[in-house]
């Protein structure tokens, strides 16, 4: 080594800390989220970092707009500084200056002016000197407060610029959703009516029972013309409706006058309401009697007839299957109405 070199020390080696001051640090934060999470719920993370933690003591003595101490910023910050963090901050953050907040600065006390100056925190620290102090008889009774004078515009609210700025921004962000909402309402009714329309299986579906329905349709048609063709045997069936029809119609009157006539002779012994209702003492059968209880066994039989899988009282195959016409299943029988009409009775169950 040439003389007059300067010895090299070599650099020093970071101690580790021994397990012990681990286990109590680990033991205190432990013990600060417990604090936390009683607080603030399970969910709560502590704050250490001083530039985070800072930031939540202002935010929240601002929203609150009173002044607190530390105890009632604890509470209020729900445990996420933990109490010595929040004392560090709050002690960073005050403005040394304890003299009158509501002086003027205009004022002549030369004295009050140099003071502030002298005691006013000169540091990068963008949080130094944004709250007051208020000093109690201890330091737990000490009262902290947001100097306004430190917020934007004096703590007056936004400047004009950015307040018009801002309301034309809203006017804009208005009439877009209005036009977004337009166009969501004319999408949604398009929509709707995409979808009230039939799909490709549904048309499908439906074509094929339409075609099911016109192979009937063609099949009754067919049978129908079948049976026109045959005008003069149509005219033979008819005349022989017309001709049992006269001679019903004539043996029920003659029937009516002959029970009539019994009821005068017998002075109401032999009763025509009563003959027609199917308890006359005579052995005869009216076709009111007889209706009703082909009705009565309809009504009793419809229901088995129903768990069948059969529509009508005697059941059986459809007009169509059979190539042919077929009466109505449900009919009873007939009876005489007015003006010697002959009525057909359905059992409509």
């Amino acid at each position: 080594m040439p003389p007059g070199a300067a010895t090299k020390k070599p650099a020093a080696v970071a101690k580790k800390p021994s397990t012990a001051v681990v286990q109590k640090t680990m033991a205190t934060r432990q013990r600060w989220q417990a604090d936390a999470e009683r607080l603030g719920g399970p969910d709560t993370r502590i704050v250490v970092s001083k530039p985070e933690a800072k930031k939540l003591i202002f935010q929240m003595l601002l929203d609150n707009f009173r002044p607190m101490n530390t105890n009632g910023a604890f509470q209020a910050l729900k445990g996420i500084v933990p109490p010595p963090t929040l004392r560090t901050c709050l002690d960073d953050m005050v403005d040394k200056f304890t003299g009158n907040p509501f002086a003027d600065d205009d004022s002549d006390d030369e004295d009050g002016k140099s003071s502030k100056k002298k005691n006013t925190k000169k540091s990068g620290d963008e949080w130094a000197g944004s709250l007051r102090l208020k000093e109690g008889r201890n330091l737990n009774n000490n009262l902290y407060y947001v100097d306004h004078k430190k917020l934007a515009n004096n703590g007056n609210g936004m400047i004009p610029e950015v307040r018009n700025d801002l309301l034309s921004n809203l006017q804009g962000a208005k009439a877009e959703f209005d036009q977004l909402s337009l166009t969501l309402k004319k999408i949604t009714a398009e929509a709707a009516q995409l979808v009230s329309e039939p799909k490709n299986e549904e048309l499908t579906l439906e074509g094929a029972d339409l075609e099911k329905k016109m192979r009937e349709m063609k099949d009754s048609l067919e049978a129908a013309s079948a049976h026109s063709s045959n005008e003069a045997r149509s005219k033979q069936i008819k005349k022989g409706i017309e001709n049992m029809g006269k001679t019903w119609r004539k043996r029920k009157r003659q029937c009516i006058e002959f029970i009539s006539m019994m009821d005068e002779s017998t002075e109401g012994a032999i009763s025509l309401k009563k003959c027609l209702n199917g308890a006359c003492p005579l052995d005869i059968e009216s076709d009111d009697a007889c209706i009703k209880a082909t009705i009565a066994f309809a009504s009793r039989k419809r229901p088995r007839v129903s768990l069948a899988g059969r529509g009508g009282l005697k059941g059986g195959t459809k007009g169509s299957e059979l190539g042919g016409l077929r009466p109505d299943e449900n009919f009873v029988g007939v009876k005489l109405g007015s003006s010697n009409k002959i009525i057909r009775i359905f059992a409509e169950l």
